[in-house]
């Protein structure tokens, strides 16, 4: 009874020492993965801030046009 009891201990142990091998390679994913996404977010962030600068700059240049269009219009009357 004394051996068997060892034994089931011992694959206890075994079991317990291997999900914590698995927790270790978890959690090094999970923190792989979160500096990914970091990363990725702050890509967009960028690709964002170069999307609203590039739809000021049109806005500003469409203004533009308009205010030279209104210009040649008197200028041809």
């Amino acid at each position: 009874q004394n051996a068997k009891l060892q034994e089931s201990q011992k694959g206890s142990a075994d079991a317990l020492a291997k999900k914590g091998t698995e927790l270790s390679e978890l959690t090094t994913q999970i923190t792989a993965l979160r500096q990914q996404n970091a990363k990725l977010q702050e890509s967009q962030k960028g690709s964002a801030d170069a999307l609203a600068k590039k739809g000021t700059e049109l806005s500003e240049l469409t203004t533009q046009i308009t205010a030279l269009r209104q210009q040649n219009a008197k200028l041809q009357e």
